[in-house]
């Protein structure tokens, strides 16, 4: 939590790196209410509770459910109208699967598995926007890489890792992404895919110190 957009904006922006020139403005209510709608569920970590989580652990996620419906109260949209609506990821994941064959002629079964990783990682789903889910800054690429390293084990992990370069390219096309931006995300991603899951310890081949949520320059 942050005591102002400003604070956040800023922070976001340090985590991104020197490239991220984004301005606040304002978002329409339901757009609001949609970002919104996963804070608003009854248990979203229900499921994921063990009773050892700190007191400030919890107490961070009763005051994150209470701000949200006060946020989606103020935008005057009602909170049943902020549950996320049933969304299909499989068109995309079609798209891409077709976009790969022509490349290479074939798609192996584990590519088609290692893509849908990469897409339950990649994002909210559905994205605020289309075009948000073809967005794919370094930062963005490294976030993902990170979750798929610590949430699977290593034999899908590495299949998703290897593939990152090509989603990261097909969201390049897609997005219209060019120049010194579009080289960037590629060198992040083929990083990334270096960085492969040690089978036999379960940790990353290549260690890394920065802070998960910051970039470090």
């Amino acid at each position: 939590m942050f005591g102002s957009a400003q604070d956040a904006l800023a922070e976001w922006q340090h985590a991104v790196g020197p490239a991220a020139g984004t301005e606040l403005s304002p978002a329409a209510p339901e757009l609001t209410a949609r970002l919104l709608a996963p804070c608003l569920a009854t248990g979203p970590m229900s499921d994921m509770l063990e009773g050892s989580e700190p007191r400030e652990l919890i107490r961070e996620y009763y005051r994150l459910r209470r701000r949200a419906h006060a946020l989606v109260r103020a935008a005057g949209v009602p909170a049943t109208a902020a549950s996320s609506d049933a969304h299909d990821p499989e068109p995309v994941r079609e798209a891409f699967l077709s976009w790969y064959a022509v490349r290479h002629g074939d798609v192996p079964e584990d590519t088609a598995d290692a893509v849908g990783t990469i897409l339950y990682e990649w994002g909210p789903e559905p994205p605020p926007e289309e075009r948000s889910r073809y967005a794919s800054s370094p930062h963005r690429i490294e976030m993902t890489a990170r979750l798929i390293r610590d949430g699977y084990l290593p034999d899908h992990a590495n299949e998703a890792l290897r593939l990152l370069p090509e989603w990261t390219q097909w969201c390049i096309e897609q997005s219209g992404l060019t120049g010194n931006l579009a080289s960037r995300s590629h060198a992040a991603a083929l990083t990334e895919a270096a960085a492969l899951v040690d089978e036999e310890t379960n940790a990353s081949a290549a260690e890394r110190d920065e802070a998960p949520f910051r970039r470090q320059e």
